[in-house]
């Protein structure tokens, strides 16, 4: 190889992003970039939160009872159980009379479908959530409840109501590393963020808390924009490059090759 050039990046020690996942990488001095360049090695922990504020999927409303409700949950990677056991907890915190709300309503989920039911105490009393509103991106996205219109119990029995999509709680299925140093002819895989170029996506096939360890046998190869540089940013988008990763706390490591033949 010809001009051969290699930046070892930890993100720990570096200014970056308060979900830190953009990474600004300054150099002691400038250099020109060689023709090509590839990942070599990836690596971080699969933490990133699948329920966040910032995508407002964090929130349950619902009415029972003719009194409207908004639980708020902290963000998180959630899964069936932990989700569960929180909104179960939010519940118990709510007073109504000489009760609370705790047991009004659980999720199960099931394995063979990947579907969730929706499982309703309701008492006799009125609940009704709607899927669609703005404020049930949890349950619509991420639990599989896509119908549309109300859905509405009033029964002395326990109700079980089936969402009719997969369940997401596994709302990160791959990391595109995003290069600012990337030709801007090429590389830019999604027109939905044309300020991002992505030099190599990483599928995850780590368990939720695992370590993504990413060393290919053969990299994706790109072309750098040849420029002279002294600083470049580093950025880790989800697979659709929409939404920028929340790390969550932990840092990532990124080794980039450079090369002209």
């Amino acid at each position: 190889m010809k001009n051969y050039q290699s930046f070892i990046i930890n993100s720990k020690n570096l200014k970056k992003s308060s979900l830190g996942s953009t990474v600004f990488i300054d150099l002691n001095q400038s250099i020109t970039l060689s023709k090509y360049c590839r990942v070599s090695r990836f690596s971080c922990y699969y933490t990133f939160p699948n329920i966040r504020s910032d995508l407002n999927n964090n929130t349950f409303s619902f009415t029972y009872n003719a009194l409207n409700y908004l639980i708020s949950l902290d963000n998180g990677l959630y899964s069936e159980d932990s989700l569960n056991e929180t909104l179960n907890e939010k519940l118990s915190n709510i007073v109504v009379g000489t009760t609370t709300l705790k047991d009004l309503f659980k999720f199960d989920g099931d394995d063979s479908t990947g579907k969730i039911t929706m499982v309703v105490k309701s008492n006799a009393l009125a609940f009704s959530i709607t899927p669609s509103a703005s404020q049930n991106k949890l349950i619509r996205e991420i639990l599989g409840f896509s119908q549309t219109g109300t859905i509405t119990i009033n029964s002395a029995n326990t109700v079980y109501v089936d969402g009719n999509t997969t369940a997401l709680f596994n709302t990160v299925n791959a990391i595109n590393i995003n290069c600012s140093f990337l030709s801007n002819n090429e590389n830019i895989f999604f027109n939905n963020n044309n300020n991002s170029y992505v030099m190599q996506q990483v599928l995850l096939t780590a368990k939720a808390g695992g370590q993504v360890l990413y060393e290919p046998y053969h990299p994706q190869i790109n072309t750098t924009n040849n420029n002279t540089i002294n600083n470049f940013t580093i950025q880790l988008y989800d697979e659709n490059n929409i939404n920028l990763l929340d790390m969550n706390g932990d840092s990532f490591t990124l080794n980039i090759e450079l090369y002209d033949e």
